[in-house]
């Protein structure tokens, strides 16, 4: 699954009891295969480092790759481990999970994640309102890659894309609301 990369990655989940991971359209947000689970009891560095070799196998993929960490993660090394192994601690996430997979990942905490994800929402709420259709979608489609199983956020897209006179992308976005 390498082909068009530029506009996929392969996101993933890190939590305390397993990882879920899925390819994602980096510009709808929409997912590119089904959402994989494995489970990391306990969570130390080597079991989430192999779960995750596990789901690039599987996937075969090659390409961008981007992680939430659910713990304060400063260029790279985890300063705090919630729900994790306290092995963590000092420890580049990056580092460990790209020698795994053997490519580079890019790890942000889950909650900055979550964060940018609600400011491009709530952006592209503002831009709705202010009838600016095509920009909200934009910004929406953002907040999705960022936030993908969120349905109000699904749903707002479909509808700055409907008003934006886009009605196929508008339905696409409504079927994943």
């Amino acid at each position: 699954m390498s082909d068009k990369t530029a506009d996929r990655g392969l996101g993933i989940d890190i939590g305390g009891t397993g990882i879920k991971a899925a390819i994602v359209d980096a510009k709808s947000g929409q997912l590119q295969s089904e959402p994989i689970y494995r489970a990391t009891q306990p969570a130390t560095p080597e079991s989430t480092s192999s779960a995750v070799k596990q789901i690039v196998d599987e996937l075969k993929w090659r390409g961008p790759i981007g992680c939430g960490f659910p713990g304060v993660v400063q260029n790279g090394i985890a300063r705090t481990a919630v729900h994790l192994s306290n092995e963590w601690l000092n420890r580049d996430v990056a580092g460990i999970l790209g020698e795994a997979v053997g490519q580079p990942v890019a790890v942000i905490n889950d909650a900055d994640a979550a964060g940018v994800a609600e400011l491009h929402y709530n952006l592209g709420l503002e831009l709705y309102r202010q009838k600016r259709f095509a920009e909200a979608a934009r910004e929406m489609e953002q907040a999705v890659a960022g936030c993908f199983e969120s349905a109000k956020v699904w749903n707002n897209l479909g509808l700055a894309r409907r008003d934006a006179g886009e009605i196929e992308p508008a339905l696409a976005a409504f079927g994943e609301a």
